[in-house]
């Protein structure tokens, strides 16, 4: 098997990668995204501020577990394909740090979202994602929505 066919994705390969993702969020190895991400990977619905590739992965998840030390990302469904990781997940925490320029209010959020990934020589290239719309578990004073929703451009082919 010549170099090319080896770095092509498959399924195994791309469930791998998908599980890889999930642990650097759950352990809070965000040094892991170094060889997670293309340095040149498309976030179609990135966090506020958020660069591209492995920098911007790592500074959104120190973002959110210094303010939900427990984040934790549970997949609940996973569709692979050659090229394709799509799931459908819920992520839980508890607000125990400052959060966009509000104090910690101690209180836990679950949110619930959809995810498809591509993947190539083993690396996230463009994730499209999005999550149902919840607010900020202190919504009532901060009115800040966690998530937003949107339109994204669909994955290149």
């Amino acid at each position: 098997m010549n170099e090319e066919m080896s770095r092509m994705p498959d399924k195994k390969t791309n469930i791998a990668a998908q599980e890889a993702w999930g642990e650097a969020v759950n352990t809070g190895n965000l040094a892991a995204f170094d060889d997670l991400a293309a340095a040149d990977s498309v976030d179609h619905d990135p966090a506020p501020n958020q660069v591209p590739g492995p920098q911007g992965y790592r500074d959104m998840f120190a973002e959110l577990r210094t303010a939900f030390p427990d984040l934790h990302v549970e997949v609940v469904h996973l569709t692979v394909t050659d090229d394709d990781v799509a799931i459908a997940y819920t992520l839980t925490g508890t607000n125990s740090g400052p959060f966009l320029g509000h104090e910690p209010t101690g209180k836990a959020f679950r949110v619930s979202g959809v995810q498809i990934a591509r993947f190539a020589d083993r690396k996230l290239v463009e994730r499209l994602g999005k999550q149902r719309p919840t607010r900020h578990p202190d919504s009532a004073r901060t009115g800040l929505p966690m998530s937003g929703i949107g339109s994204a451009p669909p994955l290149r082919p």
